[in-house]
């Protein structure tokens, strides 16, 4: 009778393995009361919004009337200020514009592994998000996608990921590292703007280009390093970061924007490519570099050749 017992008590306890374990494949704990939307295919589904859904934890099921769930729509969870926690099955592989925008019980997000694309402004001003983790497979990071995340600490960018869009991380007050993998071409206007506390950067030699103001307003960078590939400077790329020390101009620029380095107000040490033809109006304007400071490796026939503009 005790082995009987003890048989029935363990096939319990698988029992209930497997129904926890089935939560996190929409078999049976899934939240109820969501909103889905049947795709264009005819035979997959996103989820389109909260609907009746109270949840404060939501589980988004793999699956709904049969077919795979693979998105969350534009919207979807916008503005749900009481949703701390999200599961996202494996099977999404997108998230829309404006998904998560002020989500601001959200600190920690951990996105399904297959995962190709995240809309423009999905994360927009979600103030606690402290972490997330980007997967290999994404190959979109959308406009806005984290604007706003202020206590977003660390960010890494995968190499199927070829460019980040305008304003994608600006105003992430607390990053402070950034990795970025090999094979990303171009950095977005004001991409990380206002990034306070980022403090060093190498930006792989596949980038061939960087937006106007693209770190802007990044206080605390003492260091970067510009890829070769790069052939301008923007206007204001590099505008009020008053800690960088040092910049080395790859040979392949011929134009630094107008204000690009202005009020870089530690700036002491410049090295300036050959390939320079025009430094833009106020390019280094309120810096502490003197002429002594600065190192150009034409000949001086080439530098006299440059058009410069005002206030430098």
């Amino acid at each position: 009778m005790k082995k009987i017992l003890a048989a029935l008590f363990c096939l319990s306890l698988i029992a209930l393995a497997c129904n926890l374990s089935a939560c996190y494949t929409g078999a049976i704990f899934a939240s109820q009361g969501l909103e889905y939307t049947l795709n264009e295919d005819g035979k997959s589904y996103s989820v389109s919004g909260v609907g009746t859904c109270t949840d404060t934890k939501i589980i988004i099921p793999a699956t709904y009337n049969g077919n795979p769930v693979t998105a969350i729509g534009d919207g979807a969870f916008s503005g749900c200020q009481k949703l701390k926690n999200i599961f996202i099955p494996t099977s999404i592989v997108s998230i829309g514009e404006g998904a998560f925008g002020d989500c601001a019980g959200l600190t920690t997000i951990v996105l399904p592994k297959k995962l190709t694309s995240i809309g423009d402004f999905a994360f927009i001003n979600c103030v606690n998000l402290t972490k997330i983790e980007i997967p290999k497979s994404l190959t979109t990071i959308g406009k806005g996608a984290f604007y706003g995340c202020f206590k977003l600490i660390d960010i890494e960018i995968p190499s199927n990921v070829k460019a980040i869009s305008d304003v994608a991380f600006a105003e992430c007050s607390s990053l402070t590292q950034v990795e970025i993998s090999n094979g990303l071409t171009a950095i977005g206007d004001s991409a990380f703007y206002q990034c306070k506390n980022l403090i060093n950067l190498e930006i792989p030699n596949s980038v061939t280009s960087i937006g106007g103001q693209a770190f802007s307003w990044c206080d605390n960078l003492v260091e970067v390093k510009l890829p070769n590939g790069v052939t301008e400077i923007e206007d204001f790329t590099f505008f009020k970061c008053t800690n960088l020390t040092s910049i080395t101009i790859p040979d392949n620029v011929t134009r630094i924007g107008d204000s690009a380095f202005a009020a870089c107000t530690s700036l002491t040490s410049v090295t300036i490519g050959d390939s320079v033809t025009t430094i833009g109006d106020y390019a280094f304007s309120n810096c502490t570099i003197l002429s002594t400071d600065v190192f150009y490796k034409g000949t001086e026939a080439q530098w006299k050749e440059i058009s410069i503009g005002e206030g430098n």
